[in-house]
């Protein structure tokens, strides 16, 4: 019997020991399998694999893995997989030099496929030196407009400001909005060059994107001439105060008056970027002005600029202008001023129920630009409202993102109601670095909910909360 219980015991460890040989040769089995995944798709691979990696593709691989994909480059025949993998070389940050060589190579050779070429345009702004940027250049002078849109929008993709100066003097040389017969730098070969509006816009976007200031003269001439676009004009102005020029704001101010009214809501949302006191005046004209849209511009300034000596203004339009647009922007401007807005804003609404829109309105413009003070306040109308009002908080309050709306998600993870338990335990995962991780432990373990307890755990998980 005791040999018998022996040999029974000694089974029993042979087939632990067993099962745990078998366990860890089927683990190193699959982390070999993990570790050559990416290598077997890259090397035997269809065409249609390597397509749908490199578009998924979010980081740049190893240089033995990218050597891999350069050899699929060269060697693929579908001009499918060559222009995915062109994109992915191009978000690329850093390439090793046969890459560059190979597809700067290809996209100044114009026997190259066109469609793959143009694509490789955005190549050689990212990874091209002041050759390449010389070539886009030459491209803006090609008669095909598909050619000169390409290369007009790979430039505009381009950093630094050799390529900036580029830009300015091509226009300059090439448009006859601003061309007299006094300027010196036109050649013969440019003189019957002209950029469409289309193609102008889109380097004129870019001039204000580098905040280039050489081109601040250039910019105003074109605000200034009588035949320049009207979208030229917008993006002039657009362009002029991203770069921040104080000289160009009355010069933008008059197209407050311009007969059209994109050029006049373009010079409305130019002036409400600049963060100066010497615009603040034209903030008070803007709100006086017919065009609803100026008007939240308007605003838009004012609350860029803390201008708070315009509160009463603002209460005004909040409470009497005939938009509602305006009256939006009118309160989110007075919430975003902390308790020197609020507070006059909370005298005037008084002490009476306020309407499900108002409380929805007061937590968007809170959601949009939280702080400390006006989320108070929100808290403040959220306990005092009745359940219509309430819901109406809520249903704002989870498009948020910040955990400065935790003191309100705190309340919520408390309700009565699981549903709003729910709903706030999962908007909270939107929120990394939320102050209820403790709340949503206390959830996870105690809620009286499954579907809470669930969402809570979830939550933690996806914030990497143990």
């Amino acid at each position: 019997m005791k040999h018998c219980n022996l040999y029974i015991v000694f089974l029993l460890m042979f087939g632990l020991m067993y099962s745990q040989l078998i366990y860890a040769a089927e683990k190193n089995e699959d982390d070999n399998e993990k570790e050559f995944t990416v290598k077997d798709i890259l090397l035997y691979g269809i065409e249609n694999e390597i397509q749908s990696f490199v578009r998924e593709q979010k980081s740049e691989l190893s240089e033995e893995y990218m050597n891999i994909l350069y050899e699929r480059y060269v060697s693929s025949v579908l001009m499918q997989t060559k222009i995915e993998l062109v994109r992915y070389f191009t978000r690329c940050e850093n390439l090793s030099d046969n890459i560059k060589t190979y597809i700067i190579s290809e996209a100044t050779n114009e026997d190259t496929n066109k469609e793959l070429r143009l694509i490789e345009f955005s190549f050689l702004a990212k990874h091209g030196g002041q050759n390449s940027m010389n070539y886009l250049i030459e491209q803006l002078s090609k008669e095909d407009i598909i050619t000169q849109q390409s290369a007009a929008s790979a430039l505009a993709k381009a950093t630094g400001n050799p390529t900036a100066e580029l830009v300015l003097n091509y226009l300059k040389s090439t448009d006859s909005s601003i061309i007299d017969d006094t300027t010196d730098d036109v050649s013969e070969d440019d003189e019957n060059i002209e950029l469409s509006d289309d193609i102008k816009t889109i380097l004129l976007k870019a001039l204000g994107e580098w905040k280039y200031q050489p081109a601040i003269d250039y910019l105003k001439q074109l605000l200034e001439s009588d035949i320049s676009g009207k979208f030229v004009k917008m993006y002039a102005m657009s362009s002029l105060a991203q770069i921040g020029d104080l000289s160009a704001v009355e010069l933008i101010r008059e197209k407050l008056g311009d007969e059209d009214v994109k050029v006049r809501e373009y010079a409305a949302a130019s002036l409400a970027t600049f963060e100066n006191t010497a615009v603040l005046p034209i903030y008070t004209d803007m709100l006086r002005h017919n065009d609803a849209k100026i008007r939240v511009y308007a605003c838009q300034g004012i609350a860029k600029n803390k201008d708070t000596g315009k509160i009463d203004l603002l209460l005004y339009k909040f409470k009497k202008d005939p938009d509602a647009s305006v009256k939006n922007e009118a309160l989110w401007t007075l919430l975003s001023m902390g308790n020197t807005g609020i507070n006059p804003l909370k005298e005037a609404l008084g002490k009476k129920k306020l309407p499900s829109t108002t409380l929805s309105t007061i937590a968007a413009g809170t959601v949009k630009n939280p702080s400390v003070e006006n989320v108070a306040f929100l808290k403040e109308l959220y306990e005092n409202a009745d359940k219509a009002g309430q819901k109406a908080i809520e249903k704002v309050v989870y498009r948020a993102e910040s955990n400065l709306l935790d003191p309100i998600f705190e309340l919520l993870l408390k309700s009565d109601n699981a549903e709003t338990r729910l709903a706030a335990a999962g908007t909270l995962k939107k929120i990394p670095d939320t102050t209820l991780v403790n709340k949503l432990k206390d959830l996870k373990e105690n809620d009286s909910s499954a579907a809470v307890k669930r969402t809570a755990a979830n939550t933690l998980d996806i914030i990497g909360i143990q």
